[in-house]
């Protein structure tokens, strides 16, 4: 039985890992419900399997995509993950990936509720320092990182062991595929699924002038008629879709990049805009990223990196933590900090 579990709650996919292990569990984000009483009837895997043979009786609902503090299903689910990862149950510790906008209030609601699933200590860490230690990077130098997940993007700012800055937007990889489904609608008339466009971003989609032009054929219903029409999509139509999402996600970048400290500009200079999570894979991203900022960008490569980096943490965790801890991410920070380059108390 794992003693350890580090939890990586995505709006889309449920990423598990145990230190010494890597990752020990990876399920859809999903909840099967009751359309009768909304009563719980699987999760994971099981729910979406659940969906495909009754449609009419159950519905499915993403706990994650909006807050990780949903009472009624936050405690079940936790429940559910402790027991598929084969959690000890009791004297366990758990560490969760957190969004870096949370307040100390959710974070101490957050904590509650692991508490109330089976948690004897739970801990908490900002997802894009995770993700960092998740790649074998360190906190020696300054840091700009931009994180973009399915629901939410996270930008972080470190130096000198001190969190300059902090924030959790919505301009994310769901914002890209709305964006797409209202191009169609305001340009041709058509209406398709927020899946359908997901498809196309993933086939298609571009932020960047310089990258290839490509086309796909999509297929919708007029908004009027209902009936289905077909149009030929190409990339640089994208480009106008992407805008306003594009637009927040830059305009929060060189925010962050407005707090650096002059003494930690040359780090971030040298190494660049750290850029990770699925929605950073958008064609063209870095070099968009790059000429608005003048700064150059470095992607990151691992798909899990936030849940590696948990479980990396959690060897490093001492036996015994302050009892006023809850989130940790300034302590990993030092943790992942060589001693010459630890600020003084």
């Amino acid at each position: 039985m794992r003693k350890e579990l580090g939890i990586d709650p995505g709006a889309s996919t449920l990423t598990v890992s145990a230190p010494h292990e890597g990752i020990v569990l990876k399920e859809p984000s999903f909840v099967a419900k009751s359309r009768a009483d909304g009563s719980l009837l699987a999760f994971g895997a099981e729910a979406w399997s659940l969906l495909e043979k009754s449609t009419e009786q159950i519905s499915l609902a993403r706990p994650f995509r909006e807050s990780l503090c949903a009472k009624n299903i936050t405690v079940p689910l936790f429940s559910y993950l402790f027991d598929r990862s084969e959690c000890e149950s009791n004297r366990n510790r758990i560490l969760i990936a957190s969004p870096c906008g949370d307040t100390e209030a959710s974070d101490a609601a957050l904590i509650e509720l692991s508490a109330q699933a089976g948690a004897d200590e739970c801990y908490l860490v900002y997802a894009p320092i995770a993700a960092l230690i998740g790649e074998g990077l360190n906190f020696d130098r300054a840091k700009c990182i931009l994180q973009i997940g399915a629901s939410r993007s996270h930008v972080l700012v470190v130096g000198n062991g001190i969190i300059f800055y902090r924030a959790t937007i919505r301009a994310a990889g769901e914002a890209f595929d709305a964006a797409i489904v209202s191009y169609l609608e305001n340009h041709y008339g058509m209406k398709i699924s927020g899946q359908a466009a997901e498809r196309i971003k993933y086939q298609i989609g571009a932020v960047w002038t310089g990258t290839e032009r490509l086309s796909v054929d999509v297929s919708g219903r007029h908004i009027r008629t209902g009936e289905i029409i077909k149009k030929r999509l190409w990339s640089d139509e994208l480009l106008i879709a992407f805008e306003t999402p594009m637009t927040e996600l830059l305009e929060e970048v060189c925010r962050a990049l407005n707090k650096l400290p002059s003494e930690c500009i040359r780090d971030v200079l040298e190494d660049g805009i750290f850029l990770t999570g699925g929605g950073s894979r958008l064609r063209g991203m870095p070099q968009m990223i790059r000429e608005i900022t003048r700064v150059k960008v470095t992607p990151l490569q691992k798909e899990d990196a936030v849940a590696l980096g948990l479980a990396e943490i959690l060897k490093r965790l001492p036996t015994k933590m302050p009892m006023a801890v809850g989130n940790i991410s300034r302590n990993c920070i030092k943790m992942y900090t060589t001693a010459r380059h630890v600020p003084a108390e």
